[in-house]
């Protein structure tokens, strides 16, 4: 059974571009412009693992987060940021602070991205075994 994904970020030609790679890698993939929607899918589509933009407009992607942070169904949910700033201290140790696995500057490497997906699954199998 292939894995779900939810990409959220409020710029569609991103989103369209990891939703893109994403099911060409074989995974399913919905996608969110914004926290509020990402909420909605989160219950709906029970992602293995999201894809969450920080730097989204009203609820940004650590409002998602913490959101998901609180709810035991969703609190082990894998997340991968993206951002279009410049990574810094503060966003690395929010990705950390938070338990989450990675972190990763826009534009960034379709490669290392797909290497950072397969590892969140991964783990996230490993730690329901």
């Amino acid at each position: 059974m292939s894995k779900n994904i939810l990409v959220v970020d409020d710029e569609p030609e991103i989103a369209l571009l990891v939703a893109s790679r994403l099911r060409t890698a074989g995974y399913q993939v919905q996608v969110a412009k914004d926290g509020e929607q990402a909420l909605r899918l989160v219950t709906i589509t029970k992602p293995d693992l999201i894809v969450l933009d920080v730097a989204l407009p009203g609820m940004s992607g650590g409002d998602v987060c913490a959101h998901l942070q609180k709810d035991e169904k969703t609190k082990y949910i894998p997340i991968i940021f993206l951002t279009a700033l410049k990574t810094k201290e503060d966003d690395v140790r929010l990705g950390f602070d938070i338990g989450r696995h990675t972190i990763f500057a826009k534009p960034f490497n379709p490669q290392e991205f797909l290497g950072a997906v397969r590892d969140a699954l991964a783990a996230q199998k490993a730690s329901k075994s």
